[in-house]
């Protein structure tokens, strides 16, 4: 497989929450569609995992600014509730990702890293353009992550309901939710296939 180098992803958010609380919302991964729709089209678990989810497998479909969608799956390698979560991701993009939290007084600061390759295959535009989509998506990340641990926090109906919606897809990447989800699925199939490869290689 022919990889190319991004410029590492490096960038720090801030949520007014205790540590717990947010570390609960990034492992929750098969939800980050429902709380970072800017971004994740869909999810789909493809291998359960061991004991505290490590090893767990899920395939996802992902979009920037740009049109394209990167179908690409992420391996839990590292769960230490609630200070790290680090992914090892292989598709369309390749890499660990990480993310680190700390608790400084009533605020959960969030370190994230990846070193993110982007896999040399990809097509034209959406080869060209994978770098800056990568950073724009991470962008997103810390909004709408403050609003999902918000809306977990609500105590009724009535104060989520108040909270505003996460941020949604740009205008250019606004396609039609069945197209991620229909190539999801069939490329659950693929992710299975593929995980089994990189596991041993």
């Amino acid at each position: 497989m022919t990889t190319k180098p991004a410029p590492p992803l490096n960038a720090t958010f801030e949520v007014e929450a205790p540590v717990d609380e947010v570390f609960a919302v990034l492992e929750d991964l098969a939800a980050y569609p429902s709380w970072w729709p800017s971004v994740f089209c869909a999810a789909q678990e493809v291998f359960a995992g061991g004991d505290g989810g490590v090893g767990r497998v899920l395939s996802f479909a992902t979009k920037g600014w740009a049109p394209g969608r990167l179908r690409w799956s992420a391996r839990l390698a590292t769960v230490e509730r609630p200070r790290v979560l680090a992914l090892e991701a292989f598709g369309d993009l390749e890499g660990p990702l990480t993310f680190t939290l700390e608790e400084r007084g009533s605020l959960t600061v969030i370190a994230f890293a990846w070193a993110a390759r982007v896999e040399g295959s990809l097509p034209g535009l959406a080869g060209l353009v994978a770098p800056s989509n990568l950073r724009w998506a991470v962008a997103q990340c810390g909004p709408s992550l403050d609003l999902e641990v918000r809306r977990r926090r609500a105590a009724n109906e009535a104060e989520r309901a108040a909270i505003a919606a996460a941020p949604r897809p740009t205008p250019s990447t606004s396609l039609p939710f069945t197209l991620g989800a229909a190539g999801l699925l069939s490329a659950v199939a693929g992710a299975a296939v593929l995980w089994r490869k990189h596991r041993d290689s």
